[in-house]
């Protein structure tokens, strides 16, 4: 489990910051930790990692994540120059946690689920899980 880190209410961008471009995923490549790093424009993200490395993943609402780097990663959403399809977006009315557990990747109410292996003690969390697969493997020959 890495340790909890909080980020301000606002509007982030989840899903696998590879796709955002080259120079800023050259900034954050050595920063996959779980902690809180800002690139040099003052932008804040974390980066997690998955349990099992690429593919897409699922969150407890069925909402699909496409994973290219292993890595799952938070930051404020910039704009319209930030394509959706690099993740999903989300508005956080306050301040929320950021952490991961058990191969559950937690952005405030958000979970990730990146480890399916036990699946059978996750369905009883009061969860709605949607499918029983939570993650397909894919190879999307991406430049992550």
């Amino acid at each position: 489990m890495i340790d909890t880190v909080t980020l301000p209410a606002g509007k982030y961008l989840i899903g696998d910051l590879c796709y955002r471009d080259g120079e800023v995923w050259e900034q954050m490549i050595d920063n996959i930790d779980g902690k809180v790093h800002t690139l040099r424009s003052g932008r804040q993200y974390v980066i997690l990692d998955t349990a099992y490395g690429d593919g897409t993943y699922y969150d407890f609402d069925n909402n699909s994540y496409w994973v290219d780097s292993g890595t799952i990663g938070i930051m404020k959403w910039d704009g319209p120059d930030m394509q959706e399809a690099m993740g999903r977006t989300f508005d956080f009315n306050s301040d929320f946690a950021v952490f991961e557990d058990g191969g559950d990747l937690h952005f405030g109410a958000i979970v990730i689920e990146t480890d399916h292996q036990d699946e059978e003690t996750d369905m009883d969390d009061g969860y709605d899980h949607g499918p029983t697969e939570y993650q397909e493997w894919h190879d999307y020959d991406a430049d992550c």
